[in-house]
């Protein structure tokens, strides 16, 4: 069989391509331990860095919003009755009253899956709820004779919207009242108030004054629940402070008033607080040592690749393939080291902080970290590649073969 030279020619670069091939791969599994490792410690780096990034923002997001978006002016916590609720509610200056009873209940998934402890907020109006509640961003309606989950507790008790949840009053030193089930009608974010359920009054009336004549019945010091623990009000026109306790007929000692304002700006210095210079002090010094851990971890790599690179262009491959073969192996641990990062951020947010992370901020954080990466690797390629002399090409191909 007669060979053409064209044929002949192209053997022997077909050849050294072979040995590239089986070099990068020999040594992709040699080194595989150590990339991982490598890729690990990178993926910390750029998550410490990503939580001090996002902090302020998820902070703001998650609490802040909801008070910028409630549209209640002050809320009134103490031992509430229903003569207090009818003085407001005839007040000229009222817009609208949501009255609550808070108690802490152990809630159980209809199925039995989950029993957590929990605040839950007894509303006499759900659809009120959702305007002045601090608790609804996204200002979805809550529906009458239902309940309203924020997501992580859901999320605890296995439990979606459609489904079930029983409460009972097993945690007081009382005869429980019937367990109530109402079903999950909404889920919103973790808000300002922490995990807690918002139900229907209507749902648990008998309960809960069964629960309340007991409790009173008791006569022990502090065993008497109140009728209501929190009043909501919107207001048509601003009064002061003197007006509300003249309204109730009450001593202000004997209660807690807190300006929906006045939180607002206390939420306000918060995420200053976490916005201050020494935060960004912090933030600079993760991306400089981001920045320092990725051009080691890339040192490192085009290190392991010379002989590699050496065989490449060896074979007649040109810089821009060789830059290219850089850019593959680096963007393969550079996306490793992100995945793994963003993974470690989310989870901070979903389990240490109880915040779900919106997503906006993880896109942006997403697009910052790959347009770093981007820049720091396509500039260590490029210099590792400018430095690719046809002596130092001979030279590991002497140390090869």
């Amino acid at each position: 069989m007669r060979w053409s030279t064209s044929t002949r020619s192209v053997l022997p670069q077909a050849r050294n391509v072979g040995v590239g091939v089986w070099l990068v791969l020999r040594e992709y599994r040699r080194e595989r331990g150590r990339k991982i490792y490598r890729c690990l410690v990178l993926a910390v780096i750029l998550a410490v860095g990503a939580i001090l990034h996002i902090l302020p923002d998820a902070y703001g997001v998650l609490r802040l919003s909801g008070y910028e978006q409630a549209a209640y002016d002050f809320r009134l916590s103490g031992n509430l009755e229903e003569s207090d609720l009818v003085a407001l509610r005839n007040s000229p200056a009222v817009k609208e009253v949501l009255a609550a009873a808070i108690w802490s209940l152990r809630l159980e998934s209809d199925e039995g899956k989950a029993v957590r402890s929990a605040m839950v907020v007894f509303v006499d109006d759900m659809a009120v709820a959702s305007r002045l509640m601090p608790l609804n961003p996204s200002k979805k309606t809550f529906e009458p004779g239902g309940a309203v989950l924020t997501s992580r507790l859901a999320s605890q008790l296995s439990v979606r919207v459609g489904d079930s949840i029983l409460m009972d009053w097993a945690d007081y030193d009382v005869d429980s009242p019937p367990a109530v089930p109402a079903r999950v009608s909404c889920l919103v974010e973790s808000g300002a108030d922490g995990e807690l359920a918002v139900v229907d009054e209507d749902l648990a009336e008998t309960a809960l004054m069964e629960a309340m004549g007991k409790l009173r019945a008791k006569g022990e010091p502090g065993a008497s629940q109140p009728r209501f623990t929190v009043f909501f009000v919107s207001l048509r026109h601003p009064v002061d402070d003197s007006w509300i306790f003249e309204t109730i007929g009450g001593e202000p000692e004997e209660y807690s008033l807190e300006w929906r304002k006045d939180r607002l700006d206390s939420e306000r210095q918060e995420v200053a607080r976490l916005d201050s210079s020494t935060n960004s002090i912090l933030k600079s010094l993760s991306v400089l040592l981001y920045t320092v851990a990725l051009l080691y971890l890339c040192g490192q790599r085009l290190t392991s690749r010379r002989k590699e690179l050496a065989v490449l262009a060896a074979a007649g491959a040109a810089r821009p393939t060789l830059l290219a073969y850089v850019l593959a192996d680096m963007f393969i641990v550079i996306v490793s080291a992100s995945a793994l990062a963003l993974i470690a951020t989310y989870l901070f947010f979903r389990l240490q902080l109880m915040f779900v992370l919106p997503g906006h901020l993880i896109a942006r954080l997403s697009i910052h970290g790959l347009v770093l990466d981007i820049i720091v690797g396509s500039l260590i390629a490029a210099l590792a590649i400018w430095r690719t002399r046809v002596s130092q090409i001979t030279k590991a191909l002497a140390k090869v073969f």
